[in-house]
């Protein structure tokens, strides 16, 4: 979603913004989605921390609730979400997974289980290699 967009979708929410603050937001924005383009997950996040305080100052009292809510749910969903393990993982999904072969479906658990441990030690950009990997590997059997 553009910066442009993202300002007409909230636009019942804001105060009037002056420009300076404008274009600052617009950056921190554009500088987040970049970061996180180029898998720098918590370079990102501090830009997104950093767009989140400057936006609330320009909330509307009567949405000011609801931003911090949105906020504050956002960080107890990640608090709250307990990963599956590989063998869940694998018994949720569909049908197909039956047919990777066992050498792959090794090398599958490996970069599972090595991405939940990263995450866990909050070594995101190492987590999200592995995850990558883990995906590519994967979408090669998908039909």
């Amino acid at each position: 979603m553009s910066f442009d967009d993202l300002l007409k979708e909230y636009s019942d929410m804001l105060k009037p913004v002056d420009d300076a603050s404008m274009a600052k937001l617009e950056a921190l924005y554009n500088d987040a989605l970049a970061l996180e383009e180029d898998e720098k997950y918590k370079d990102a996040d501090e830009k997104w921390e950093a767009f989140d305080t400057l936006a609330e100052t320009f909330i509307k009292e009567e949405f000011l609730d609801d931003f911090n809510a949105d906020l504050d749910e956002e960080d107890y969903d990640d608090a709250d979400f307990e990963m599956p393990t590989f063998e869940e993982f694998m018994e949720e999904s569909s049908e197909w997974l039956k047919a990777i072969p066992k050498d792959d479906m090794n090398k599958l658990e490996t970069l599972f289980n090595k991405g939940v441990k990263l995450e866990e030690e909050g070594k995101y950009e190492e987590a999200d290699k592995e995850w990558i990997a883990f995906d590519k590997l994967l979408e090669s059997y998908e039909k």
